[in-house]
């Protein structure tokens, strides 16, 4: 898939647009992305009240390594709850509810050899991160050899400091290691640009960086997936950045890297479970990430409104499902909602600085 004509589109829109309040995206701790969301959809409130939430733990189906994940939050909605997967409940106790997993929080488990595993991702809280890791001893029997983090961000690397995982090495970008590997060695430290060949029991895994959503962002392939953090989002991209055009760049380089690994599938972090665990994903949700920056950068009139009729936000939905590809039950109120309060407000506040600019 070659998208270089997203990128000469958005040409004109390279100042647009912020990634949650700015700077804010790279300072972030825990539980970042959501708060503004909270008011917009009551139900996200109500569920930040809560201090419980399901797990779900199975195998991916539909790819071309052994890979498991463990789910946490996400949808109440009948078709993107996991199928077949019998959830256990979670209390996060003091840590708390990260906003996040009302996105839904995926923590992937890639098949290292007959008896382990490496984990990508820790998820949002230690106690999530150590009941994931139960629920892997439990149902497979299988050590963690080593953790991958795909970025910096709180909703990712929030558990790595789990009781199950204190003494498991890291494999990131370098400056993540120097803040988040074990004290007793056997980290591997990523420089950007840098591809790291790992034997694995379905073949060699490639990791490297990619860039659309951090500097210091990790993907991992193996035989044809990719497992890709916030690099990709399920629907729509969930952060605008600050450089529109620069997002746009970066993503174009992962489907470059995607290419010349020969990947197919892509499993993101967030987004139904159901779909998730299905490994729906192909590259065509690349594609469908290329065309909302697009459409964020050209047309964003068209598709955000502050309305709080249900009527009107239902047609912005469906004008947004249309124009990036996707079913409009597809986009889940949590995705809608940051479309709204983060990304719309974003580049509507930009325009207007812009405008002042002129003047």
């Amino acid at each position: 898939m070659r998208l270089h004509a997203f990128a000469i589109t958005l040409a004109a829109a390279a100042g647009t647009t912020a990634c949650l309040h700015g700077a804010a995206l790279h300072r972030r701790g825990p539980g970042p992305s959501l708060d503004k969301s909270t008011s917009y959809v009551p139900l996200l409130s109500k569920r930040q009240q809560r201090n419980q939430v399901n797990i779900f733990f199975g195998q991916i189906q539909n790819v071309g390594a052994e890979i498991y994940g463990c789910y946490a939050g996400g949808s109440d909605d009948a078709d993107k709850i996991p199928q077949g997967i019998q959830p256990r409940t979670v209390n996060l106790g003091n840590e708390g509810f990260d906003p996040n997993l009302d996105l839904g929080v995926m923590v992937y488990y890639i098949k290292a050899s007959p008896n382990s595993v490496f984990m990508f991702d820790t998820s949002t809280a230690k106690v999530l991160a150590d009941s994931c890791n139960q629920e892997l001893r439990q149902k497979t029997g299988f050590a963690i050899d080593k953790v991958i983090l795909s970025h910096e961000h709180g909703d990712h690397v929030s558990g790595r400091d789990a009781s199950s995982l204190r003494q498991v090495p890291v494999v990131a970008q370098d400056t993540l290691v120097t803040k988040f590997g074990a004290r007793g060695g056997g980290n591997v430290a990523l420089k950007q640009g840098e591809f790291q060949a790992i034997a694995m029991q379905d073949g060699v895994m490639n990791v490297t960086n990619v860039q659309a959503h951090t500097q210091l962002g990790t993907v991992a392939m193996i035989q044809g997936v990719a497992l890709v953090g916030d690099e990709l989002e399920s629907t729509l991209n969930f952060l605008v950045s600050r450089n529109t055009q620069k997002q746009s760049n970066q993503l174009q380089k992962s489907d470059d890297i995607f290419s010349q690994n020969n990947i197919e599938k892509v499993l993101p972090a967030h987004g139904s479970g159901a779909a998730l665990f299905s490994g729906q994903f192909t590259l065509q949700l690349l594609q469908s990430n290329q065309q909302y920056l697009q459409l964020m950068a050209t047309d964003a009139q068209s598709v955000c409104s502050q309305s709080k009729s249900q009527q009107q936000q239902n047609r912005v939905k469906e004008t947004l499902a249309k124009s990036i590809g996707v079913k409009a039950s597809d986009i889940t109120d949590a995705y809608f909602a940051t479309h709204i309060n983060e990304n719309c407000q974003t580049v509507g506040g930009n325009r207007k600085l812009a405008k002042q600019g002129r003047n």
